[in-house]
């Protein structure tokens, strides 16, 4: 019996001893992968021939120029011929002073976003006897941009007082 209880250790260390290293590879396999992937993102996937910031990185790439955003004030961009320039369209100038501008005249007109605005009419014919919203106001749905003084509503109204007055009378008869 000791010798089965022997057995049973051993195979299972043996099991447990397995089951750790194919663990162990899985993880040293992934931090492998994982270093690849930094080293790339870090050397724009140059490795080592040139990196984000150097010259030889953007002609690795096409002799791409980094966006304005990304050159630092008081750096100088250079080309390597003349031709070079030509080729990106840069017109270059003598630096003459000359006096600022402060001031620009312009003829135009100031209108408001007709993609914004809506042409409204009455449901009644009347007068406008109170405005709440003016134009250039915001407007939410259900608020009251003006109160309207209508003949054809006072009567109908007068009727819809009649009617109720009428029904109100007959139910208590």
């Amino acid at each position: 019996m000791a010798q089965r209880a022997k057995a049973r250790r051993s195979i299972s260390r043996s099991a447990i001893f397995a089951s750790l290293a194919s663990w162990l590879l899985s993880i040293v396999t992934t931090a492998a992968l994982v270093a690849v992937g930094w080293l790339g993102h870090a050397t724009h996937w140059t490795f080592g021939l040139a990196g984000h910031d150097s010259p030889a990185g953007h002609a690795a790439h096409g002799g791409a120029v980094e966006p304005a955003e990304a050159v630092k004030p008081g750096s100088r961009v250079s080309f390597e011929s003349r031709e070079a320039v030509e080729r990106t369209g840069i017109e270059l100038v003598e630096v003459v002073e000359r006096p600022v501008v402060t001031e620009l005249l312009a003829n135009g007109v100031v209108r408001y976003d007709e993609r914004h605005t809506a042409q409204l009419s009455a449901r009644a014919s009347g007068s406008i006897w109170k405005v709440e919203k003016h134009l250039g106001d915001t407007v939410r749905k259900g608020e009251v941009l003006l109160i309207v003084e209508s003949s054809e509503v006072g009567r109908l109204m007068a009727e819809l007082l009649n009617s109720m007055v009428a029904v109100e009378a007959t139910r208590e008869q």
